[in-house]
């Protein structure tokens, strides 16, 4: 009977041991994480970066660790990624959860309605976006620094304010991943806009799928001078994959981009494009291309074109690049771009 007793003393005991040592981890955990957003306003203040809430509270126990930050709101004064010369971003509340067993996974729901103002150049841009529901998941190494970032979302509508321009996008993901190169992937399915995605190109995006990698860390601030150092330290983006499809335009590219002597972006992409037709009645409605050198392109888009082994629409199997601010399509001047001027 003593020895039960006893067992009975020792297992209470270690329940009360178990107790104290769980609640001082939640609480040490709580800390910590009103730490790691105190040092992230700061060190992004550093980088011209304002970050600011109304309210933060973290609270949950004995469970998940519920994090709320109220009227969220980032400002960055000097643009970037370049060439933006302002940006700022008013967000719904924001709940986050960790678990108090694994910390270093954190997700947050952003869902309601986003402002994004910005200023490309010199040209302000307003963005509407009523999200139903998106989601944050960031994932830290031991050391608390941040090893990827995927975001998620379904039914997205927007509304770009300038142009009255409205969509919907019924899903889309991304993912980052912190490293050397910089590794982003992800997809869009269902876009739809109340206005043509360009003259000729119809409103519809059945979806559109990449991954690429970013070498040198990418300035977000600097403009011209920032962009490049940038370009000689050998910055770049290596698109390993690319594709999207439209009704009448499907296109497959593969390939790098990077900066000419002038700042401006050239590149070298393998792959092939079906739907050409369009592409050209849409340079030619925006004043790209003439109708007469739309004709001849598109004779000789033709001649390069083959059927697909399993059946379809020909496709143009033949490098698409931009160089000296011109695209080419194989031998196809397909016109030029306007450049781009870093702020």
């Amino acid at each position: 009977m003593k020895l039960v007793l006893r067992l009975i003393i020792i297992g209470i005991l270690f329940c009360l041991l178990g107790a104290i040592a769980y609640y001082w981890w939640w609480h040490h955990l709580a800390h910590s994480v009103n730490q790691t957003i105190s040092a992230l306003i700061e060190d992004q203040r550093q980088q011209d970066y304002i970050i600011a809430f109304r309210a933060i509270s973290i609270n949950g126990f004995p469970g998940p660790l519920q994090i709320t930050l109220n009227n969220p709101v980032i400002v960055a004064n000097r643009g970037g990624p370049a060439p933006l010369t302002y940006w700022r971003w008013d967000g719904p509340t924001l709940h986050g959860w960790i678990n108090v067993l694994a910390p270093r996974e954190i997700t947050f729901t952003a869902t309601g309605l986003h402002k994004i103002d910005s200023v490309l150049g010199r040209t302000p841009q307003n963005l509407r976006l009523d999200a139903q529901n998106l989601t944050f998941v960031l994932k830290l190494d031991n050391n608390g620094h941040l090893q990827t970032i995927d975001m998620a979302a379904r039914l997205v509508k927007g509304t770009i304010i300038e142009t009255e321009t409205e969509f919907t996008i019924e899903n889309f993901t991304n993912h980052i991943e912190n490293r050397k190169p910089v590794l982003i992937s992800g997809y869009i399915r269902g876009g739809i806009l109340n206005h043509e995605i360009a003259p000729g190109l119809g409103n519809i995006l059945n979806d559109a799928r990449w991954q690429m990698k970013i070498f040198e860390d990418f300035p977000t601030t600097g403009g011209a001078a920032g962009i490049s150092l940038w370009q000689h330290k050998g910055g770049r983006i290596e698109v390993e994959d690319f594709s999207a499809r439209a009704p009448s335009l499907e296109v497959n590219l593969q390939g790098p981009i990077a900066l000419d002597e002038q700042l401006q972006p050239y590149a070298q992409f393998t792959g092939w494009m079906r739907g050409w037709g369009v592409l050209l009645q849409s340079l030619v409605a925006n004043g790209s291309m003439s109708p007469s050198g739309s004709a001849l392109a598109n004779l000789a888009l033709r001649a390069l074109a083959r059927p697909p082994a399993e059946g379809g629409p020909p496709a143009v199997h033949a490098p698409l690049s931009l160089r000296n601010r011109r695209v080419f399509l194989g031998p196809v001047n397909l016109g030029t771009v306007p450049p781009i001027h870093w702020e």
